[in-house]
This record gives C-alpha cells, sequence and structure tokens, in this order.
C-alpha cells in the first residue's frame, strides 16, 4: 500500500474544493493540472511537459490518497484549512476532462471507494505527530511512508482515543539536540553547519555539479541569501552531456532562532534574494519551530508562483537531516 497527499490549489481554493466534493459524489479522487486532452496521461509520451503528473499512473487499487486543506464533511463556505481527506483507491487512473463539468482543470481522476472517506484535522490530538507534519506539504502531491503510524493515527481518532505515543520521549530526545545544535552553532556559525548537510543531500541527487556558496556577511552584502545553492540536472541516463543542461539556483536563509518563528521579515529577506539572485525557489531553515499562524503566511505567498517559492526546513528536520547525512 502506498500513501499519496494531494495538496490543495490554493490559488483556487472555492474551485478546488466544488471540484472535490463533485468528484468524491461520483466516487472518484480528482488532480488538477489536466484541463485539456491532450494531458491525457494514457496518451502522451511527452514527459517534459507532463512529468510532475506521471506518478498518477503509478497509483493503484489498494493505495490510498489524502485530501490536504479539504474536508467533505464541512460545506464548501467553510474554511477548510489543515483539514484532511483520506480515500482507499479502487482503481486505476484515467483522464475525463468533462466529468466535474465546469471544474475542468481536475481532468486527471483516480476511482476510490466512498465507504472509506474519513476527515481529520491534522492537528488533532489522536493524530501522530510525525503524521501531522508529513501532512503539511510544499508540493502538489508528496508520498507518506510511515503508514503504521497513519493506521494507528486513524483508529486512534475514529475510537476518540487521545494517546500518549512513546514518540512522545523521542521527541524530548530530539528537542535536546535541536537546543545542542543552537546552542553551538549561533548566528552566522548556523549557517556553516548546514552547508555541508545541503551539500550532502543535493549532491546525492545531482553529483558533481552541486555547490554550496557561503554567501556574504549579512543582509547588506548577501541581500538575504545566507547560503546559495547551483546545481545541475543529472541526465547521464539519456545520455546527454549535463554541462549544457540548465543551471538551477536555490537561495538559503539560515535562522538562528529558539521556540517559534512567526517572522515576516524573514519571508521578505527570501523574497529579495530569489530576485537579486535570480533563483527558482528560496529554503528558509530556522532551528526554531514553525507557529501555524508562520505556516499560514508561507502558504499565502506560495499562492502567486510568480513570487518565488519558499520552502520551510525547521529545527527537528535539521536534526533529522544531521544525524541521516552527517553521523
Amino acid at each position: 500500500m502506498a500513501v499519496y497527499v494531494f495538496v490543495s490549489d490554493s490559488a483556487n481554493v472555492d474551485r478546488m474544493k466544488k471540484a472535490r466534493k463533485t468528484g468524491l459524489d461520483k466516487g472518484l479522487a480528482v488532480f488538477g493540472w489536466g484541463y485539456k486532452s491532450g494531458f491525457d496521461l494514457n496518451n502522451t509520451t511527452d514527459w517534459s511537459e507532463y512529468g510532475k503528473t506521471k506518478f498518477l499512473k503509478n497509483i493503484n487499487s489498494g493505495d490510498r490518497i489524502i485530501y490536504v486543506n479539504y474536508n467533505a464533511d464541512k460545506n464548501i463556505a467553510e474554511d477548510h484549512y489543515g483539514d484532511c481527506t483520506i480515500m482507499n483507491v479502487a482503481g486505476e487512473y484515467s483522464f475525463d476532462n468533462d466529468i466535474l463539468n465546469a471544474y475542468t482543470d481536475f481532468g486527471h481522476t483516480i476511482p476510490i471507494d466512498p465507504s472509506s472517506v474519513i476527515s481529520f484535522p491534522r492537528n488533532h490530538p489522536s493524530i501522530h505527530r510525525s503524521v501531522s507534519k508529513s501532512l503539511k506539504p510544499r508540493k502538489a502531491y508528496q508520498r507518506l511512508y510511515d503508514e503504521d503510524k497513519l493506521e494507528e493515527s486513524l483508529n486512534n481518532f475514529k475510537n476518540g482515543l487521545k494517546p500518549n505515543y512513546f514518540e512522545n520521549e523521542i521527541d524530548s530526545a530530539m528537542a535536546n539536540i535541536i537546543k545542542s545544535i543552537q546552542t553551538n552553532h549561533p548566528a552566522k556559525y548556523l549557517e556553516s553547519f548546514i552547508q555541508p548537510i545541503l551539500e550532502k543531500i543535493y549532491s546525492n541527487k545531482y553529483g558533481d555539479s552541486v555547490f554550496v556558496k557561503n554567501n556574504g556577511s549579512g543582509y547588506g552584502t548577501d541581500y538575504g541569501a545566507d547560503l546559495i545553492i547551483t546545481y545541475k540536472e543529472n541526465l547521464d541516463d539519456l545520455d546527454l552531456d549535463v554541462s549544457t543542461n540548465k543551471e538551477h539556483k536555490v537561495v538559503v536563509q539560515v535562522k538562528s532562532y529558539t521556540w517559534s518563528i512567526n517572522d515576516d521579515n524573514a519571508i521578505e529577506q527570501c523574497k529579495t534574494a530569489m530576485k537579486e539572485y535570480t533563483a527558482e525557489y528560496a529554503l528558509l531553515i530556522t532551528t526554531a519551530a514553525i507557529s501555524e499562524d508562520f505556516d499560514r503566511k508561507i502558504n499565502e505567498h506560495n499562492e502567486n508562483k510568480e513570487n518565488g517559492q519558499i520552502s520551510l526546513i525547521d529545527g527537528e528536520k535539521i536534526a533529522q537531516l544531521y544525524i541521516k547525512y552527517m553521523r
């Protein structure tokens, strides 16, 4: 069983909610980026244009789909932010940009079992924290790999249980690691700590083309980019010369904070850095936790893709990445 997480098209949230409701009424899960017949994944070979939706062909009966920021039990006009709806897949991908009538952008469809549909708030005490965190994705879709904790969370939610998970003790240990990182790497030292981690992560994916630059010594000289990542896509499998491919650029804003981040200036610095260095997106990395209010602000910024996209990495994720790549 695989679990796929679909994020809302937040720029057209009411339209998205209506499309999802219409689909569920017809026993279908729907996915955007499908407003014309040419987007039918069963009939295209041009994956350079449709590659972002190719994963839909891998979804099989028995898998699960989770809608983020959608609640099947609420009215369209209600606030669905933070709610999730999960369903069991009952068939394979097909394309029909007429079945949803006016909502033709959602032509990618997957049959589901209507009796399996459950809606829940991702931050409910019954939901394991690792599951809740996986339900705050920054991409149009992602995979949720901890199926056991998801199943446990859903059973606890359905039965009205609010358990004290053993992982609370693990969270305490993780908090100590985060505190140690913050204490031993204040201010600019945190950038030097983060730099080799990012080099490992990007090099694992893009090979020797990756370069992570420690940039400037303050906002007046680095324009909000503490680090700059450059890389070229590794297309060796296509027998292409990587050096002829487009260079990608990512700017990184590093914040050595404690407690919780809710800093509008950090967002402005990311925007400035993306513009100054013509970067495709920004990473905002902080030792702090990310408040719900700040998470909402980032979502609001990311609604307009012309502004450039900002991804968040908090203290817990830094600790996990350090353990995974540097230990």
